[in-house]
């Protein structure tokens, strides 16, 4: 084969990359989930909105999160485009002979500050090597666990769906004998779930970035640093609105005075 038409083989350089690209975007899509669960959960804003004209831009930005994090999901997990970055993909590369052997001896390759020791290297590899290996022999619990819970569950097939024909493509669908656009109020997808089917991406995530890059990102500190972002907005929002009611107020009283001369 000729050197302009060689192509890189998909081994473990290629899978790297993807979980590299996953690991980095997956902070963000937990960060609107936060936020949408924050703004469903608030009853003082909902009692802040409650019969007013920015109830509408409230319930239509809490839409475009939805399908974000939809769309989102069907990219960066369920994807089985053989050029995407996803977590489906990255499990069928780990299923490869090829690329396991290269994460095997991958394994055994680690980097050291200067000036640490000679006993100290041998000591930190050994324990890593092990480590890495013993992961090795638990992959096909860790990729039937992500099967299960992420790519194959009924759960899946319906946000797939929903993606698929509401969100990548505006799917137009028999209705008797009419067309229609297809509607995503049919599959009863609820919050609940999709948070249930985002949390167990997160797992997946997490599993995989362990195993590919030996490396783990804290998770679990988000939920605190979003929420405070979420309630600082939502406090601010609830002010703005109250504050609104009482301008308005004032001035139909005022209204009233120019008009009778007296408080009603």
């Amino acid at each position: 084969m000729s050197e302009a038409t060689e192509k890189p083989t998909k081994g473990l350089a290629h899978l790297k990359v993807m979980a590299r690209h996953i690991l980095s975007m997956w902070p963000a899509v937990l960060r609107r989930q936060f936020y949408l669960q924050a703004m469903n959960g608030s009853r003082e804003l909902r009692e802040a909105l409650a019969q007013t004209h920015a109830a509408h831009v409230h319930n239509a930005l809490q839409t475009v999160l939805v399908v974000d994090l939809i769309r989102e999901v069907g990219v960066l997990v369920l994807d089985n485009d053989p050029k995407s970055a996803s977590v489906a993909r990255a499990v069928a590369a780990l299923g490869s002979e090829s690329v396991l052997q290269e994460l095997k001896a991958d394994y055994s390759r680690f980097t050291f500050r200067p000036g640490t020791t000679e006993a100290v290297q041998r000591a930190i590899h050994d324990v890593l090597l092990k480590r890495g290996l013993e992961d090795l022999i638990s992959l096909p619990a860790y990729l039937k666990t992500i099967e299960d819970e992420v790519l194959s569950n009924e759960l899946a097939k319906t946000i797939r769906t929903v993606r698929n024909k509401a969100v990548a493509h505006n799917d137009v669908t028999h209705d008797g004998n009419d067309w229609k656009m297809w509607q995503i109020e049919g599959v009863g997808l609820t919050y609940g779930q999709l948070d249930e089917f985002i949390d167990a991406c997160t797992r997946a995530i997490d599993r995989l970035s362990g195993i590919v890059l030996r490396e783990a990102y804290a998770f679990g500190d988000l939920p605190g640093i979003s929420r405070q972002y979420v309630d600082e907005y939502i406090e601010a929002l609830v002010m703005g609105l109250n504050r609104q009611r009482e301008i308005r107020a004032e001035r139909r009283a005022g209204g009233r005075k120019s008009r009778g001369g007296v408080d009603e």
